[in-house]
Order: structure tokens, then C-alpha cells, then sequence
């Protein structure tokens, strides 16, 4: 279960202490800091989202990502085949003036 900041008006993850990273690293920041002591789990305010909504959340995330991902590897695929008959033409242009260049030769 993800725990929010304890900070009023902020939905970040609780990382440290029951704050978000910015809220802490600007709790230590301050002159008069004392470290706070640690929240027992019943005391820290629960995620806005439940456990449903996040995982649900996070599938479309992932089906997003896996479908980017399944995109750019399409489009570098392409590239690839695109760069192998470039340069396969190059080869044979180079085999031919190779041979030119032998049978003039002999």
C-alpha cells in the first residue's frame, strides 16, 4: 500500500518520514531541523487511489510503453533493411568496378 506526503494539498508518494522527497530534502533544509521521528503505518494518510485504480493505472502505462516500444521497433526495422540495401547496392557497385579494373588487366 503506497502512502501520500503528510504535507497538506500534496498527492506525492511518501518516501521518508511520511513526506515526498521535495518535502523532506526542504524540511532538512532549514535551520532549525530536527529529525522527525517515524510514522507507525495506521498514523500516515493512505494513497487517494486505491490499490484497483493504481494497478489499473499502471497496466495502461505499460500497455502504452509496450505499444511505443513495439512502434519504434517496427520503424528501426525498417531503417535496418532500408541501410542493408544501401549498402548492398554500394558492395556491388564496388565488385563491379573491381572486376572493371582486373579484366582490364588481363
Amino acid at each position: 500500500m503506497s502512502l501520500e506526503c503528510l504535507e497538506e494539498g500534496c498527492e506525492k508518494k511518501a518516501h521518508s518520514r511520511g513526506l515526498c522527497t521535495t518535502h523532506y530534502a526542504r524540511i532538512r533544509r532549514t535551520p532549525d531541523f530536527e529529525p522527525m521521528p517515524r510514522l507507525k503505518k495506521q498514523e500516515a494518510k493512505p494513497a487517494a487511489d486505491s490499490i484497483e485504480d493504481s494497478g489499473t493505472e499502471e497496466i495502461e502505462k505499460i500497455t502504452k510503453i509496450s505499444s511505443r516500444l513495439a512502434s519504434a521497433k517496427q520503424e528501426l526495422e525498417t531503417e535496418l533493411a532500408a541501410v542493408k540495401v544501401r549498402h548492398r547496392a554500394k558492395i556491388e557497385a564496388h565488385i563491379a568496378e573491381l572486376r572493371g579494373i582486373i579484366n582490364k588487366k588481363e
